[in-house]
């Protein structure tokens, strides 16, 4: 019975059989396994380690566990988000200015993001290399026979947990910067549409549409920029950029502005107010008409006194003991 491969040769041309006998005599397992792992975008191994693992095999004869591998660049955390929103919203590409279709009806200063907050340590550099040195002295110690395979592989194990964490702290730094930054995108995109609609309307501000005026809307741009760049400016906050760049394209084109009318209360006259009793009808005081008309009276002494009381009629005599 003929050999099933055989058969498959047969319905081949002769160009074809060569090329495979060629296939099959350049073919080397390291070398296409490596070129697979290129091809899934893996690249090749690392050269370092299967040095360092060639060594410790030839010195024991056993396989040696994977050195930890440091974290990728992939996964590196960004520069710290901005201490305030608006030193990060000049930084925009040239629309930095140019509002979102959702306009934010009242905008509010610019607050520090909340939510999740993670951070690198500052010393995270020193910790990854202190980590990778360790690793290497751990496998100098294997090579001149200090160190068992046993107690290699457990401190080569304790290590890479070590990075394990190391990578995990980068993540997550990672992911917090990213949120910190697309809240404060959001926070200042807000705060452009409220200012918008509001200098839009506000003649005390000076109206300017910056949805339709993209020559003015530039200039803001322009100042808004300029004063992200300057120090001292890091910590103001977004709407404070706003209205100061407004301010100078107000003056930049002559427009003009209302001020605010002043918040005036009115004063009552001072001549119609009461200051005392004495002012009061029936008071104290000089115009207390009861005392006017026995003044001439209480002015008498001895038998004038006298004389004039018993003159009185019995009426007004009742009255003016009743003062007494």
């Amino acid at each position: 019975m003929s050999n099933p491969n055989d058969d498959h040769l047969r319905l081949l041309s002769d160009a074809e059989r060569e090329a495979m006998e060629a296939d099959d005599n350049d073919y080397d397992p390291e070398e296409d396994n490596a070129a697979a792992l290129a091809a899934l975008g893996r690249g090749p191994l690392d050269a370092e380690e299967e040095e360092e693992g060639d060594e410790a095999d030839a010195a024991k004869g056993k396989p040696e566990p994977t050195t930890p591998t440091e974290p990728t660049e992939t996964t590196a955390a960004p520069a710290a988000a901005p201490a305030a929103a608006p030193a990060a919203a000049p930084a925009e590409p040239t629309d930095a200015t140019q509002p979102t279709d959702a306009p934010a009806p009242n905008p509010q200063p610019a607050q520090q993001p909340s939510g999740y907050r993670a951070e690198l340590p500052a010393d995270y550099d020193a910790q990854v290399k202190a980590n990778k040195d360790a690793v290497a002295a751990a496998r100098a110690k294997f090579n001149e026979g200090e160190l068992e395979q046993a107690e290699l592989d457990a401190e080569l194990d304790r290590l890479q947990d070590e990075r394990d964490h190391l990578r995990d702290m980068k993540t997550r730094a990672t992911v917090s910067a990213e949120m910190q930054q697309q809240s404060t995108h959001q926070a200042w995109t807000a705060t452009i549409n409220g200012f918008f609609e509001e200098a839009a309307q506000s003649a005390e501000l000076g109206i300017v549409d910056y949805r339709k005026d993209a020559a003015k809307q530039a200039d803001l741009d322009a100042m808004v920029r300029a004063l992200g760049a300057a120090p001292g400016n890091e910590h103001k906050p977004m709407r404070w950029f706003l209205e100061e760049g407004h301010r100078r394209v107000v003056a930049l084109h002559g427009i003009a502005t209302t001020k605010k009318p002043a918040d005036v209360q009115r004063k009552p006259d001072a001549s119609a107010v009461v200051t005392n009793l004495a002012d009061v009808p029936g008071g104290a005081g000089d115009a207390d008409p009861v005392s006017d008309e026995f003044a001439e009276l209480d002015k008498l002494t001895g038998l004038d006194y006298e004389r004039a009381l018993a003159g009185m009629s019995e009426e007004k005599r009742d009255r003016y003991n009743r003062l007494g």
